[in-house]
């Protein structure tokens, strides 16, 4: 019995002690290496964006229900600028472009206009299915405001758009410019 104990109690070390593989540790993300580079992100390609040309008089907001890698990002444009929105959504329920407007920097028939903070939306909805991205939800279908077609509570102004081929209908990768004009 000694014998038989002493046997097995030297085969678990034997085989412990040569047991030297183990397992590769993969890095996260943004983790230094040990040759102090930092290891690098990969991302999915675009499948839509839209490029928002501010021609108004007033800066505007223009967000993304998902961007790029990133969550529910909104970011300022200047009066007079261009921001290119872009997203890498696989999924059916996709994202959603919703640009915030101002009114005329100096209000309608000497009333101030957005009195209570941002006064307009633009909204334009994209899902991707059977390996392509498609416009789901077009403004109208948004509830863009105010527009000649939805004016503004007060009914002192209107914002007007039209996307790179003149029309107002978004295409996957496209452009639109924002104007904002009085209607008394």
């Amino acid at each position: 019995m000694k014998k038989l104990f002493t046997l097995l109690l030297a085969a678990t070390l034997f085989v412990a002690c040569n047991n030297t593989k183990t397992d590769k540790v993969v890095p996260l993300a943004g983790t230094i290496l040990e040759d102090g580079t930092i290891m690098k992100i990969e991302s999915d390609p675009v499948t839509v964006s839209l490029n928002v040309i501010n021609k108004t008089d007033m800066d505007l907001y223009a967000n993304c229900s998902f961007c790029v890698d990133v969550v529910n990002d909104t970011t300022l444009v200047k009066a007079g600028s261009s921001y290119l929105l872009q997203s890498n959504t696989h999924k059916a329920d996709g994202t959603i472009f919703t640009i915030g407007i101002h009114g005329p920097k100096n209000g309608c028939d000497s009333l101030a206009v957005n009195p209570s903070g941002w006064g307009g939306q633009l909204p334009v909805g994209y899902g991707y299915w059977s390996g392509s991205a498609h416009v789901t939800c077009q403004p109208e279908c948004g509830n863009a405001n105010p527009t000649a077609k939805v004016p503004d509570y007060d009914g002192n102004w209107i914002f007007e758009y039209s996307f790179k081929d003149g029309s107002h209908n978004a295409q996957v990768f496209d452009e639109v410019t924002i104007t904002t004009k009085c209607t008394k």
